[in-house]
């Protein structure tokens, strides 16, 4: 199944059409991001301050921005549908806002 959201309709007359759900641009943003990855971002983020390692938070942005594409990459190649390079440039700079 495409990343992407169909679009369509009620297709029958019985079905009442719901009222549009107003997003906003934070919303539109973190959509952009894979929701597991920002679960275990956040849930990562107060533990990598007691590790000895200084470098350690950094490690954890860069795996953060790594992994951002991937989600899109796989579903690519499930569907042969490659997405466009801008599409991964999005995605990581919404991870790094």
């Amino acid at each position: 199944m495409p990343l992407a959201l169909s679009r369509r309709g009620p297709t029958n007359s019985d079905d009442t059409a719901f009222p549009p759900i107003r997003e906003t641009d934070l919303d539109r943003i973190l959509k952009l991001i894979p929701t597991e990855l920002l679960a275990i971002y956040t849930a990562a983020v107060p533990v990598v301050a007691e590790i000895p390692w200084r470098y350690a938070p950094f490690a954890l942005f860069i795996a953060g921005i790594a992994c951002t594409s991937v989600p899109l990459y796989l579903d690519g190649c499930s569907t042969h549908q490659a997405a466009r390079w801008p599409q991964y440039i999005v995605r990581i700079l919404a991870f790094v806002a």
